[in-house]
């Protein structure tokens, strides 16, 4: 697909579209208008994608080969504004607790998290205006439920199908047939980093559908069919939804690490410039 849009910007060896949400959803409304066969990929790497790119040169550069990436969280948004700026333990840690706040220093070099419910309703509600056919690959268990909430939510809709993540690896190919069989024009694919990208790097050229989207665990969250409870507005606003998810799943503690490593790395890239 010709570029059209403002350079990638380097965040830690991964590259990144600078671009709001709107202009990817108009970006995805002018491909879906195209004759292109071959699937559009837009992905969302969020903190966690970062130890692994920079562990698998295949993992980044298969986020590379991506159409759009957009970034998922405030931490990347945070990390290309340092590296613009002044270097130092004391502009890092001021960077970390006082000027993250600041949406204007914020969003200097990435304009707006493209990922997350908010991105994924905009786009749901303009995929009723156009018409476009939607279909989920992933998301909890009970995808049953999750197409009856997304039917009530979201009336107009033409969801041709959720399909569960849960599957043998030997069951693989026959869904794949169905979704193909579906060819919606957007199909979500909701299998958690980084198996969801490498699925949809595997099948990009199948024919599944117009547009595959790595979606992540937006299909969790209650507002979207699934169980979990979003952070009040005012964490959201300053980037601690990580925090919240925490306290809902304690578990995930280990995978929470990554956030201040990811700190320490760019600090340190800060530092060699």
């Amino acid at each position: 697909m010709k570029r059209t849009r403002p350079k990638r910007v380097d965040v830690a060896g991964v590259g990144f579209d600078p671009i709001t949400q709107q202009q990817l959803i108009d970006s995805i409304a002018e491909y879906l208008r195209s004759r292109h066969k071959q699937s559009l990929v837009v992905v969302k790497p969020y903190v966690e994608f970062f130890t692994r790119a920079w562990a698998d040169e295949k993992i980044r550069k298969l986020l590379t080969r991506a159409d759009y990436v957009v970034a998922d969280g405030v931490a990347v948004q945070w990390a290309a504004s340092y590296l613009l700026g002044k270097q130092g333990f004391v502009p890092w840690l001021r960077s970390l607790l006082i000027d993250i706040q600041s949406r204007q220093w914020r969003e200097q070099v990435i304009p707006e998290r493209g990922a997350g419910v908010d991105a994924t309703h905009k786009l749901l509600l303009r995929a009723i205006a156009e018409g476009w056919s939607v279909g989920i690959f992933g998301g909890p268990k009970d995808s049953e439920r999750t197409q009856e909430v997304l039917k009530t939510l979201y009336p107009g809709l033409r969801l041709v199908g959720v399909w569960s993540g849960f599957y043998a690896p030997a069951q693989e190919p026959s869904i794949v047939e169905i979704i193909k069989k579906e060819h919606p024009d957007i199909l979500f694919v909701a299998q958690g980093f980084p198996r969801q990208e490498i699925f949809i790097d595997s099948y990009r050229a199948a024919g599944l559908a117009r547009v595959m989207i790595g979606e992540g665990g937006t299909f969790d969250f209650d507002s979207m069919g699934g169980n979990l409870k979003r952070a009040p507005r005012w964490m959201r606003k300053v980037g601690l939804e990580w925090l919240w998810r925490l306290i809902q799943q304690p578990s995930r503690w280990r995978r929470q690490l990554a956030l201040p490593r990811f700190t320490w790395r760019i600090y340190k890239i800060g530092q060699q410039k």
